[in-house]
């Protein structure tokens, strides 16, 4: 989370909107943030599959997306 921006605020969200350049980039930079996170939470699942299951295919890891 963006330093100072720890509420839903709208007026601080409308602070880090002027700052950011506007509401799109803002936005962008979120997105594509969570969707970092997402791609590194799924490769850690998959990462750890073996130590819980025995996994005899792919199949199970390819279903995690």
């Amino acid at each position: 989370m963006c330093a100072g921006l720890s509420s839903t605020n709208p007026r601080s969200i409308g602070r880090w909107r002027a700052v950011a350049g506007g509401g799109k980039q803002l936005l962008f930079a979120s997105v594509l943030t969570l969707t970092n996170v997402a791609k590194d939470a799924q490769a850690e699942v998959r990462r750890l599959l073996p130590q819980k299951f025995i996994i005899r295919t792919g199949w199970v890891a390819k279903g995690i997306h």
